[in-house]
This record gives structure tokens, sequence and C-alpha cells, in this order.
């Protein structure tokens, strides 16, 4: 890849996110949409056997299992592809952080919201 490339992509930072179209589970047949054999649903219209769900291959769910040949075709790209382990702790972190911060903002609220008792009973 050419180094310029490269730099300018991580950058961004350019990611490639852990979708349906790179997880075993999705199947493709046609185009972007296709099926998930790890989802089952009963359809309400038929009363046949259960059904693999309908799903789009940019979609995205926990059950990501990766299928090594798909992500074999990114190529030089392989390197920005985003595991969902490292996703999840990031989300996990981000809510600590975030989780920390709506501590100290509910706890402001409270004590104004005593303080405004405090006078409503003066």
């Amino acid at each position: 890849m050419d180094t310029n490339k490269l730099a300018a992509l991580k950058a961004l930072p350019y990611v490639i996110n852990p979708v349906c179209g790179l997880c075993k589970h999705g199947k493709f047949p046609n185009d972007d949409w296709g099926s998930c054999e790890a989802t089952k649903y009963d359809h309400l219209k038929h009363s046949d056997a259960t059904r693999d769900i309908s799903i789009h291959k940019y979609g995205s769910c926990p059950n990501f299992e990766e299928e090594p040949k798909r992500v074999g075709m990114l190529a030089r790209f392989q390197e920005f592809f985003e595991s969902p382990d490292k996703l999840w702790q990031e989300v996990a972190e981000a809510w600590k952080r975030t989780g920390k911060q709506f501590d100290k903002v509910n706890n402001r609220l409270d004590t104004f919201i005593a303080e405004l008792n405090q006078v409503g009973k003066k």
C-alpha cells in the first residue's frame, strides 16, 4: 500500500468494523441482502419451519464470528479491521468515563434540588 495512503488512513483513524458481511453466520447469495444462520425466527405469515433472519451485510450484532476467508479478502486493509473484543472494550471504557461524568452531574443536581427544597421551606 502507498505509504502516504497508509498514513492518511491511520490519521483518520480509519476502521473496518465487524459487520455481517465478514461474519461466518452471514449468507449473501446475490447482493447486499442475505440471511443470518445464527438467528432464527417464526414468520407470522407462514406456518413452516423457523427461518434465518434477513440481514444487510453492513449490519452488525453481538454474535459476530469472523469468517477468515472474508476477512482475508480485505488484503492490505486487514490491519484496519477492528475485532469485536477490542470494540466492546472501547465501549466499556467510554461508558466508565462518561458514567463517572454522569454521576458528578447527578450529584450536583441532587445538591441543587436539595437547596431549592430548603429555600421553599424557609
